[in-house]
C-alpha cells in the first residue's frame, strides 16, 4: 500500500507541479484529522508516516508528572520510564528552565535520555492502525484532495503575483456583467469595464494582451486583474517591439495616455550615438504601427526628453510647431506661443493634446495664437501701466500718511518735551521756594531766640581780669567772630579761671554790642541817669549762699 501512495504522489507531483514534500506533508494531516475525528482524541495526537518503511505511528505529546490525574496530555513518570525501556518513547522536549533543580552557580544540565517530572515526551500510542472504518477512509481522501488544491492554488497566485506589471497574453473566453473574461491558461483574467478603452470590442476566442493590475485570491482560486487603460501596456509593448529598449540603450522616461485616443512617451538615448526616436518609430515606422494596431489605432506621439524645459515644453507639443515659450516658476506655468495655422492643432481634439502636455512635462501650459499674443501684449502693456498708476498712487497716499504720522509723532513728542520742562521748572520753583521758607523759619527761630536771650539774659558772675588779659580776649572774641568757631575761645582760657565765668565774660561783651544795636531801633525810654560807679547787674541778697554751678552749665545753656 505505501508504494502505491508514493506512485500516487508522484503522479500527481508530475501532473499539477505540486512538491513531493507538500503532498507528504497533506497525508499526514488528512490522516491525523480522520483520527482525532474517529477515536475522539485531543490536539496533542498525531500521525506519523515512515516513507522508507511505509509504517504509520500515532504519537500523542504527554506530559511527565508525579501521578495521572486521568487526564489524556498526563503520563506518570513511572509509565513514563516503562515506555522509554520499551522504545516507545520517540522524542523528548527540553525542560523548561524554570523547572530545572537551582544548583547555584553550576547550571543543571540533565542527560540526554534522563526524565524529570513537568518534561513533555512524545510517545507511540499505536502503530498500524488496522480499525479505520468506510467513513474515516473517506475524511482522510476529502481532506488529502482539500489539501492539494489549497497547495496548487498556492503555487499558481506565487506564479502569477510575480507577473504583475508586466505584458500577460490570453484567449477572450466570455463577457459577464460588462467585464471580459480572459483564458490565461491555468488561471482567467479579468478586464473589468473601468480598465477597458472606449474604442476596443472583443471577440470571442480572440487573442489579446493585457497589462497584469494584480493577483488576487478568490473562492475559485487566483485570479488576475487586467488592464487595457494601464499607461505600463504601452511601455511594455515598447519594451517587446523596441531592441534598443531591451538592451538598455534608450530609456523611457514618462508615458501619458488618454485610453482610445492618444498618448504621448517621452523617451531618451543613453549612449549618445543611438537616435531614440527613430529606433522607436522603426523602419518606415513598422515598430510604432504594430503598437499602435494592438491598441485598436490609439494614436501615439513621441517625444524626445530633454532636461531643458522649455524645448521639453516645445517638443510635449508635437505635432503642433511652436514660436515661443515663457516659464514662469513661481506658480508652474508656460505660456506657449503658436501660428495661427497651428492653434487648434496645439490644442487638439477637446483640448487633449495640450492636456497631455502638461501631464507629460509637468507644467500649467497656456497655449495662445501669434494674434491673441499680440493683443496680448497690448492687454499686459495696459495692465501694468494700470497696475503701475494705481500702485504710484498706493506710494502716495503711503507717503503722505508716514508724513501726516511722522509730523503728529514730532508734535506728540514736542508736547510731552514741554510738559517735562514745566514740570521741572515748577519742581525748581517749588524747592526753592521750600529751601527760602526753611531760611526764614531759621533766621526767625535765630532772631527769637536771641530775643529771648536779651530779655532774659543769664546771671554772669563777676570775674577780676589780670593785668594782661584783657587784651587776649578781645583779640581772641574779634577772631571767634570772623571763624565763628568756639575753639578759639577755648583756648584763650586762663588755667585757673572757670569755663563758666569765660564763657560769661565773652556774652557780656558781645551782648553790649548787640543791645547797641536792638536799642538803637527801639523807643528811647526816659531813664533815671545811673550815678557814677553804679553797677547795671542786679544785688545779691546778702546772706544769700552762692550756688555752685556744674562747669560748662552756662555754656551749655547760651548754646
Amino acid at each position: 500500500m505505501n508504494g502505491d501512495l508514493i506512485s500516487a504522489l508522484k503522479q500527481i507531483e508530475r501532473e499539477r507541479n505540486i512538491p513531493l514534500d507538500t503532498l507528504k506533508e497533506a497525508v499526514e494531516q488528512a490522516l491525523t484529522s480522520s483520527y482525532r475525528k474517529t477515536f475522539n482524541v485531543g490536539d496533542n495526537y498525531r500521525v506519523e508516516i515512515d516513507w522508507k518503511s511505509g509504517g504509520i505511528k500515532v504519537i500523542a505529546t504527554m506530559n511527565v508528572v508525579s501521578r495521572r490525574k486521568d487526564l489524556p496530555f498526563e503520563i506518570s513518570l513511572s509509565q513514563a520510564r516503562k515506555k522509554m525501556k520499551n522504545g516507545y518513547v520517540v522524542k523528548i522536549h527540553p525542560l523548561d528552565p524554570s523547572l530545572l533543580p537551582d544548583l547555584g552557580d553550576e547550571a543543571f544540565v540533565p542527560e540526554e535520555d534522563e526524565l524529570f517530572l513537568g518534561m513533555d515526551i512524545d510517545v507511540v500510542m499505536e502503530e498500524n492502525p488496522k480499525n479505520f472504518g468506510r467513513i474515516a477512509a473517506q475524511t482522510t481522501k476529502q481532506v488529502i484532495m482539500q489539501k492539494i488544491r489549497e497547495a496548487e492554488r498556492d503555487i499558481i497566485f506565487s506564479e502569477y503575483a510575480e507577473k504583475e506589471g508586466k505584458i500577460i497574453s490570453g484567449t477572450i473566453q466570455r463577457n459577464e456583467h460588462r467585464s471580459w473574461i480572459v483564458e490565461l491558461g491555468k488561471v482567467e483574467g479579468i478586464i473589468p469595464p473601468h480598465e477597458q478603452a472606449p474604442n476596443e470590442h472583443f471577440r470571442r476566442g480572440e487573442r489579446v494582451k493585457a497589462y497584469a493590475l494584480k493577483v488576487e485570491q478568490a473562492p475559485k482560486g487566483p485570479q488576475v486583474v487586467l488592464s487595457r487603460t494601464h499607461p505600463g501596456l504601452i511601455k511594455r509593448l515598447f519594451e517587446l517591439e523596441v531592441p534598443e529598449i531591451q538592451q538598455g540603450l534608450i530609456e523611457i522616461h514618462n508615458v501619458v495616455r488618454e485610453p482610445g485616443a492618444r498618448s504621448k512617451v517621452s523617451v531618451r538615448a543613453i549612449e549618445s550615438n543611438v537616435d531614440p526616436l527613430g529606433a522607436c518609430v522603426g523602419p518606415r515606422g513598422s515598430r510604432v504601427q504594430m503598437i499602435v494596431d494592438e491598441l485598436r489605432g490609439e494614436k501615439i506621439d513621441i517625444i524626445n526628453h530633454t532636461e531643458d524645459p522649455f524645448t521639453f515644453v516645445s517638443n510635449a507639443l508635437s505635432p503642433a510647431r511652436v514660436l515661443t515659450v515663457t516659464l514662469n516658476p513661481d506658480d508652474n506655468t508656460a505660456l506657449v506661443i503658436v501660428p495661427d495655422n497651428q492653434f487648434s492643432l496645439a490644442i487638439g481634439k477637446e483640448g487633449q493634446n495640450a492636456r497631455l502636455a502638461a501631464k507629460l512635462t509637468g507644467w500649467k501650459i497656456d497655449i495662445k495664437s501669434e494674434s491673441q499674443s499680440k493683443d496680448l501684449e497690448a492687454q499686459v502693456r495696459q495692465e501694468e501701466e494700470e497696475r503701475k498708476k494705481v500702485e504710484d498712487e498706493k506710494n502716495k497716499k503711503e507717503e503722505e500718511e508716514r508724513k501726516r504720522i511722522e509730523e503728529e509723532e514730532k508734535k506728540l513728542k514736542d508736547e510731552e518735551e514741554r510738559g517735562k520742562k514745566e514740570e521741572e521748572e515748577r519742581l525748581r520753583r517749588e524747592e526753592e521756594e521750600c529751601l527760602r521758607k526753611e531760611e526764614e523759619e531759621k533766621t526767625r527761630l535765630e532772631e527769637e531766640e536771641k530775643r529771648k536771650l536779651l530779655e532774659n539774659p543769664p546771671e554772669i558772675p563777676e570775674y577780676k581780669l589780670k593785668p594782661g588779659e584783657e587784651l587776649k580776649l578781645e583779640a581772641a572774641i574779634a577772631e571767634s567772630r570772623k571763624t565763628e568757631k568756639m575753639d578759639k575761645y577755648l583756648k584763650e582760657i586762663p588755667k585757673d579761671m572757670p569755663v563758666e565765668e569765660y564763657m560769661a565774660m565773652i556774652y557780656r561783651k558781645e551782648s553790649s554790642d548787640l543791645t547797641t544795636s536792638v536799642q538803637s531801633q527801639q523807643p528811647v525810654e526816659t531813664s533815671k541817669p545811673k550815678e557814677p560807679g553804679q553797677d547795671s547787674r542786679p544785688k545779691k541778697k546778702k546772706g544769700a549762699r552762692k550756688k555752685k554751678k556744674r562747669r560748662g552749665q552756662d555754656f551749655d545753656e547760651y548754646y
